[in-house]
């Protein structure tokens, strides 16, 4: 007897308090996270889990967390020892498809990538010499990722291609004592700019780039003596603003009017008193804008994002760390929402939270109803659903936005169906199946 299958894509309303999970630490060798400074993730084994790479200055390591899936991972091992490594990124470096991680060594004096070549075996190609810190990004447009190195001066390294590197020299000489920087595209005209804090100034400058890597004299930001800084989007305005962080109180966020002029905006929590030191932005709740994530001394809390420059009264994620130096945030189980990870380097330990920000409410589904898959999840222009107890029946998809009015409909046929964007609004979505007998599958579909 032919079975039809209703497909319904709710809109699930989102919540403006973010729910994280309980604090998780990473298991690791005896003395393999002393003095962590730096957390970041990729899929360095192409198993389709993000890893996670941290950075531990007192162990003389590059640690590395295998993700085995399910919420687990394997004892962090060392991927390589060097002398006060302060930093490590995870990029393509190379262009092949595969994760590889490029570090710094400040106490070694020296800043390297490590390639991947598969099989968890990677091969260490010299970057320059110095280094406290470096991030990856395509400074000349040739879709090729550059890095840029905080050393004595601010440095970067062109990619040539196939691996291989060439120096591009000082990016500007005025810049004296770097301390960190962030790229990204500060005055709109499609190039990735540079955005730096000058220690022996107590400023952060940024510096236009002409897009083949020559930069412009710097432009000034603001004055005050900031520890680590991010660019975002944070008023969705098609500009990127900048958040930055004083190492003691304030955790304040930039306008920029889409020409790189900058305008100070209130703190995220006037209430802090324990620190301020790392800040991360990032989508959290899956409703199209950007969130901020700001670590303390001893703390984790996030400031939700309600739209046009608005923010909630920052909330408490975790604490009891001690010297929280970094963090990010990815997708560590593949659910389509971002965790929080966290490096405090005076506890030696490498923590992550799991985002439980978008609850569905539904029961878990077991059986074949739970064999529903949506690929690619987060969507960006379509999505293939596919769910193998309908192959022998028609079935009709159906999108309902929040109010329950269909606004989008198509068919299903041998259980496969291909959902286009259409009039899809980026945010968060319940995709639930039911069929005539009553099995009941249900998936969260997030779109980009």
């Amino acid at each position: 007897m032919r079975r039809l299958l209703f497909l319904i894509i709710a809109s699930v309303p989102l919540t403006l308090a973010a729910q994280f999970g309980e604090q998780q630490v990473l298991p690791v060798y005896l003395g393999g996270c002393d003095g962590v400074q730096f957390v970041a993730a990729g899929d360095l084994d192409l198993d389709g889990d993000r890893d996670i790479v941290a950075a531990s200055a007192f162990a003389d390591a590059v640690v590395l967390f295998k993700n085995e899936g399910q919420l687990t991972f394997q004892t962090g091992a060392p991927m390589v020892f060097a002398d006060g490594v302060s930093c490590a990124q995870v990029a393509d470096l190379d262009a092949d498809g595969d994760s590889d991680v490029v570090y710094t060594a400040n106490l070694g004096g020296q800043t390297l990538w490590m390639e991947n070549i598969g099989q968890g075996i990677f091969n260490f190609n010299f970057l320059s010499s110095g280094g406290i810190f470096a991030c990856v990004a395509d400074l000349d447009g040739d879709e090729l990722l550059d890095v840029v190195i905080v050393s004595n001066n601010l440095i970067w390294m062109r990619n040539t291609g196939n691996g291989t590197f060439a120096d591009g020299g000082v990016i500007r000489s005025e810049i004296h004592d770097p301390r960190q920087v962030a790229v990204g595209d500060l005055d709109n005209d499609g190039d990735a700019d540079v955005a730096c804090i000058v220690g022996g100034e107590d400023e952060i400058t940024w510096m236009a780039n002409d897009g083949t890597g020559n930069f412009a004299a710097p432009s000034h930001i603001c004055y005050a003596n900031y520890f680590s800084l991010e660019l975002a989007d944070l008023d969705n305005d098609g500009d990127l603003d900048l958040v930055a962080d004083d190492g003691t109180t304030r955790s304040t966020w930039y306008t920029n009017d889409g020409s790189g002029n900058f305008e100070m905006q209130p703190v995220f929590d006037p209430s802090n008193v324990s620190g301020a030191y790392s800040t991360k932005c990032a989508d959290l709740d899956a409703d199209g804008d950007v969130d901020v994530v700001l670590a303390s001394w001893d703390s984790i809390r996030v400031a939700m994002n309600l739209g046009g420059g608005m923010f909630a009264p920052v909330q408490f994620v975790a604490g009891g760390l001690i010297g929280i130096y970094w963090v990010d945030a990815a997708d560590l189980d593949n659910d389509g929402d971002l965790e929080i990870m966290a490096a405090s380097y005076a506890d030696d330990q490498v923590t992550w939270y799991e985002n439980l920000t978008f609850q569905t409410g539904v029961e878990e589904i077991t059986g074949t109803a739970a064999l529903l898959q949506v690929l690619p999840n987060p969507m960006a222009d379509h999505a293939l659903i596919t769910w193998p107890t309908a192959t022998d029946g028609q079935a009709q998809v159906v999108v309902l936005d929040l109010t329950g009015q269909v606004v989008q409909q198509l068919p299903m046929r041998e259980g496969r169906a291909i959902l286009e964007r259409g009039p899809l609004a980026g945010g968060a979505y319940l995709l639930r199946c039911t069929d005539r007998s009553g099995a009941v599958a249900s998936a969260r579909l997030l779109v980009e």
